[in-house]
């Protein structure tokens, strides 16, 4: 009856090293969102969701810029990287140019709120009951050399209010210009062609991050630039330095166990022994932790080799 523990402790240690090796030989899922890692107000379910949505959405976008002092080649980079990124399933590239559905689009997200959208010439104009120049301005807009307006938008919108609203409308990119199709920022004798997309995968998944890097690591001629902007590469970036930090505090932190106890027994016994429970701790903790979460934040390493 003495040994039914001991053959208790060696099962449970055998199906955590089993459970642990099979986690690993399938791919280990790291996380990397610090955000994960803070309590999330439960007091209003329905607002917590829609911020956790915003979030997750505003993190899967990226935006890059592919820059040379020749605009061919700057041109030619961009549509390969983009290529490479579509091609992989990485990223769903959105155009930066908007095309007539794009438009028609916003026309029609917009469509039902239009009585309500006035620029601010027309709201000043209405105030002080000059509504005639709003009306003469949609008569010269629709009998002018080029005509705006058709049946449909005439019936909906008579004075062309709607139009006046979207060119009242700030200009998202106000360096922007278009050259033989494609959109091009011009910085003293740099030629930058935007890139912006949607990621595909989980921002926060290391391997997704470590995918996404790879494909940004083209090999392009002397002078090509890459610049990139998106929560995923801040992560990817306080990822892998949590590895590295993790991995030199690991190795000082066992190396000096190792030291003191050798300097303390001067015996191989307790050498081992202590390595023994340093490995177990760390096998049963991880085993743990994937039993109940399913994957491991990449914080959590920096936390346990401290606790070693």
């Amino acid at each position: 009856m003495k040994r039914v523990p001991a053959l208790l402790w060696l099962a449970a240690m055998l199906i955590a090293s089993a459970y642990v090796a099979e986690r690993f030989y399938v791919g280990m899922t790291w996380r990397t969102d610090l955000l994960a890692l803070l309590p999330h107000d439960q007091s209003d379910i329905a607002r917590a969701r829609a911020e956790d949505a915003v979030t997750r959405t505003i993190s899967q976008r990226i935006f890059l810029l592919v820059g040379h002092k020749d605009f061919v080649v700057a041109r030619a980079s961009a549509t390969a990287l983009t290529a490479r990124l579509t091609t992989d399933g990485l990223v769903g590239i959105d155009p930066i140019v908007p095309g007539p559905e794009a438009i028609a689009r916003i026309g029609a997200l917009y469509a039902p709120y239009r009585n309500g959208l006035l620029s601010s010439a027309d709201r000043a104009a209405l105030s002080r009951g000059a509504g005639e120049a709003i009306a003469d301005r949609a008569l010269t807009q629709l009998f002018g050399f080029v005509g705006i307006g058709d049946a449909g938008l005439l019936r909906a919108d008579p004075f062309l209010l709607l139009p006046a609203f979207f060119a009242d409308l700030p200009t998202p990119y106000a360096r922007l210009s278009v050259v033989d199709g494609v959109a091009v920022v011009r910085d003293g004798d740099m030629h930058w062609i935007p890139i912006v997309g949607k990621l595909r995968g989980d921002p926060y998944a290391f391997a997704e991050q470590t995918r996404l890097e790879e494909a940004l690591a083209i090999d392009g001629p002397v002078g090509l630039q890459v610049l990139r902007l998106g929560a995923t590469f801040f992560a990817h970036a306080g990822a892998q330095t949590a590895l590295d930090e993790s991995s030199t505090i690991g190795l000082i932190s066992t190396a000096g166990t190792v030291l003191l106890i050798v300097l303390a027994y001067r015996a191989i016994a307790p050498l081992l022994l202590s390595l023994l429970a340093i490995g177990i701790g760390v096998l049963t903790g991880l085993a743990t932790s994937l039993a109940v979460f399913g994957e491991l934040h990449v914080a959590t390493l920096l936390f346990g080799v401290t606790l070693i």
